[in-house]
């Protein structure tokens, strides 16, 4: 049988309306142009399913990989890969949106919800956030949204570098103009667009919004939390979050490091700064790996920031 401990993906980049030109900057390839909002660095969602690099199983997608080979991800009983990860750059503001959670999309037919964790690496260009709203009732939330009284409704977080932000389903929530950011999410796509500043596509159509949906899922009272630094240590494994379904740890690597890691876990990666080698496999800025279970320890070596994240198996996502 084929084993792999390292698996490098290709990452999916896409195109929005509020996208910017970080991402192709970061990737060497100029041909993307200036409005790249998200790079899909560990996806096996159907919107986007990234492909492995190298290796025996070069070419494979990520969603045959996790259906075909459970015994690379600790025999894992889900249908799905459980998590996605993307880097987001904001040129400008996204959409004023929200979530729903796991009960809300299965009576609708689909897999899970969407619980998001963000990590700002760039923050906005006022150092804020719009997370959680004032309204003390679904009646007043609605008349708000209707009345366009955005200002009454709205809260805003202070943000800077290397604050970790949890959006948990039923957040009101925006990402602001200059924003770059990683996000951990469960692998869903699922969002319903609040208010998007009256602004038109390429072909000059309003995009859409859902206000029935977003008002039927919106927690009432508000229960955004709060956002947090993050310091980073050297030569130091430290867990910065952990969530109802998947925890987040970052990995911070000055010449040489070795984690202890779980047997019956598999372990998603990115680089988020420095260049070095995990394992044998040559890692910079922006590549994104997984650590297939039966991995107990890893050598690593150079300079970098590594942010992990790993689903709780046994726990549905």
């Amino acid at each position: 049988m084929k084993s792999q401990t390292i698996l490098k993906l290709k990452s999916i980049f896409k195109d929005k309306i509020w996208g910017g030109s970080k991402l192709s900057h970061l990737y060497h390839q100029p041909q993307l142009g200036d409005k790249v909002g998200e790079c899909w660095l560990i996806s096996a969602h159907s919107e986007g399913d990234c492909l492995i690099e190298g290796g025996p199983f070069d070419g494979i997608s990520l969603n045959e990989l996790f259906k075909s080979h459970k015994e690379l991800f600790a025999n894992d009983e889900r249908n799905e890969f459980p998590l996605l990860i993307k880097f987001i750059d904001a040129s400008s503001d996204l959409s004023v949106q929200v979530h729903p959670d796991d009960d809300y999309e299965r009576k609708h037919g689909r897999a899970y919800g969407k619980e998001e964790t963000w990590l700002i690496l760039e923050p906005s260009m006022d150092h804020t956030v719009q997370l959680g709203h004032t309204a003390k009732t679904k009646e007043e939330l609605k008349s708000l949204i209707e009345a366009n009284k955005w200002s009454q409704l709205l809260k805003y977080q202070p943000i800077d570098r290397n604050y970790l932000i949890p959006v948990i389903p039923g957040t009101l929530h925006a990402i602001k103009g200059g924003t770059f950011l990683l996000e951990i999410q469960q692998s869903s796509d699922t969002t319903f667009r609040v208010y998007d500043y009256n602004r038109l596509d390429e072909k000059g159509n309003a995009r859409p919004l859902h206000l029935k949906e977003a008002i039927e899922v919106t927690s009432i009272p508000d229960k955004s939390l709060t956002p947090k630094k993050i310091t980073f240590s050297r030569n130091n494994r430290q867990v910065i979050w952990t969530g109802n379904y998947f925890a987040i740890e970052e990995w911070n690597v000055e010449s040489s490091f070795a984690p202890i890691l779980e047997k019956n876990q598999y372990y998603a990666a990115i680089i988020i700064e420095g260049k070095g080698k995990i394992g044998k496999l040559a890692v910079a800025t922006g590549d994104a790996i997984i650590i297939t279970s039966g991995t107990t320890n890893m050598a690593i070596e150079g300079n970098m920031r590594i942010i992990v994240s790993y689903p709780f198996l046994g726990k549905a996502i």
